[in-house]
């Protein structure tokens, strides 16, 4: 039942589902069936999450991974994977050491030139990111960022427009990011750019630059390869490891998505936005968005 339903049924079920979460807050532990269920509420019928769960690394990953399952009639086959908080302001304001991972599914893409909806999330921001394709089974077994790069296929302009869920951030901690499947929504894709024969593939990685851009050219945001752990390819590493840790073999054709590059854009007040990659190729590659 919708959260927007006015009967008296729907109201008892959000009262009861309030007190779930929010009684975390006040001392009470968040069972991972309840987050799961306000999770999916969060993803189905935008009810923002009211408060920080209180969760372990453990529970939260049990939480994700219930959630991923119920969400697979709507969204779609796993395409592939992210991970969040890559960038050492991003831990320091959660309380992590290392960044967490989320699950990308198949209908969470959509292509440059798309228009997205704010309406269509909780609490969207627009980060630019970075793509990689998995080329081989091989990636399972690199043990340095030289080792990775031989097992990609392509490098692709990303704009990611992740969901926080939650109506306050304050309190929230890695676990409650990872719970929420790290803010996995919806993204949009660019040209990608084939690696293999790439001059200065690893260099190329570790020096491009992004330009976010309003429909008035105003300058909204900006970032580097290097915002990315140093280089796309350390957090492409700890990605694929975090994985196996988890028990997951990347299989050709998986999608990595490799963290935020700059800091997240609030999507109010925009009605267009363009990315700018630079560095890449020997030309700039655009990513377009309409906001509405």
């Amino acid at each position: 039942m919708s959260a927007r339903t006015t009967g008296g049924a729907g109201l008892a079920a959000a009262f009861g589902l309030w007190l779930l979460v929010a009684g975390a807050g006040a001392g009470a532990e968040t069972t991972p069936r309840a987050a799961h269920d306000a999770v999916l509420r969060a993803y189905t019928d935008l009810e923002p999450l009211p408060g920080p769960f209180g969760l372990d690394p453990a529970e939260a990953a049990e939480v994700q991974r219930m959630v991923v399952l119920s969400l697979g009639p709507r969204y779609g086959e796993v395409a592939g994977y992210k991970a969040a908080l890559t960038s050492p302001a991003a831990q320091a304001r959660f309380g992590v050491s290392a960044p967490v991972s989320g699950v990308l599914l198949d209908n969470m893409f959509t292509a440059t030139g798309a228009t997205v909806s704010r309406a269509s999330a909780v609490r969207p921001v627009l980060e630019a990111d970075l793509l990689v394709r998995v080329a081989d089974e091989r990636i399972n077994q690199a043990d340095s960022p030289d080792a990775m790069l031989a097992s990609l296929s392509e490098v692709i302009p990303f704009v990611e427009i992740p969901d926080l869920m939650f109506a306050n951030l304050e309190g929230l901690t890695g676990a409650d990011i990872a719970a929420i499947n790290a803010g996995a929504r919806l993204g949009v894709t660019g040209t990608p750019v084939p690696l293999r024969g790439l001059d200065d593939a690893m260099a190329r990685l570790g020096a491009f630059s992004v330009t976010l851009t309003d429909g008035e050219g105003r300058t909204i945001g900006s970032g580097g390869g290097d915002a990315l752990m140093g280089h796309p390819l350390a957090a492409a590493l700890w990605l694929k490891n975090d994985l196996r840790r988890r028990g997951v073999r990347l299989q050709p054709g998986d999608l990595l998505s490799l963290g935020s590059l700059g800091a997240p854009v609030p999507l109010s007040g925009l009605a267009r936005v363009k990315a700018t990659y630079e560095g890449l190729t020997g030309h700039p590659i655009e990513i377009h968005v309409g906001v509405r």
